[in-house]
């Protein structure tokens, strides 16, 4: 399928395929995905590719273009959560996502967490009562929901990248990020501050 391709750009050398032996013009971009740099992982793509095959025309775009009838943060108040990852060191603890959902709600947010039909189980166990818990019949409804919503935060994950390409404000909750699992803070991320007063995270 890619023989007739040059070139095949890859984040990994083996997955999700392995292309490590199997294409002459195989480029793995493993080095461009953990530079230490200041930019997002498409702008270093976007930076490399530019300088590897001198083009001039590289955007940054998915071609995402919300409908006309959806307006940004319309629901400023409005906190998306998704507490679910592909794995489990991808994902801050259940608890904490519940403790911080109760704190946002007592300064007058909107909480609700965003779940897979198959990730509703394990939260029903451990929300059921208390929490807002959202399920979406499609990607294009959850795009929606995320785009018209003030907040997002969570877990390193499919939903998360989504949710940065539609602009949204994000305190992701994993790795070096705003919400790291040691609880520190990156001053990268912007601020979530409540009407009444008092910022509750905090870049």
């Amino acid at each position: 399928m890619l023989a007739k391709y040059t070139v095949v750009l890859q984040l990994h050398r083996d997955r999700p395929i392995d292309l490590g032996t199997r294409h002459p013009g195989f480029i793995n971009l493993h080095e461009v995905e953990y530079a230490q740099s200041g930019q997002c992982m498409a702008e270093r793509c976007a930076d490399f590719v530019a300088g590897r095959f001198n083009l001039d025309d590289v955007v940054v775009s998915n071609g995402i273009n919300p409908a006309k009838h959806l307006r940004l943060r319309r629901c400023d108040l409005r906190v998306a959560l998704h507490p679910e990852a592909s794995t489990d060191d991808k994902r801050w603890l259940a608890g904490r996502f519940i403790r911080l959902s109760h704190r946002l709600e007592a300064f007058g947010f909107k909480v609700e967490f965003a779940l897979g039909p198959q990730e509703h189980s394990r939260w029903d166990d451990l929300g059921r009562d208390t929490l807002r818990l959202c399920s979406f019949t499609s990607t294009a409804s959850l795009a929606e929901w995320l785009y018209e919503s003030g907040w997002f935060i969570g877990n390193d994950s499919g939903v998360g990248h989504l949710a940065s390409s539609l602009g949204c404000r994000r305190s992701p909750s994993f790795g070096d990020a705003a919400l790291r699992k040691d609880g520190g803070r990156d001053s990268r991320w912007p601020r979530l501050c409540s009407r009444r007063g008092g910022c509750l995270l905090q870049g």
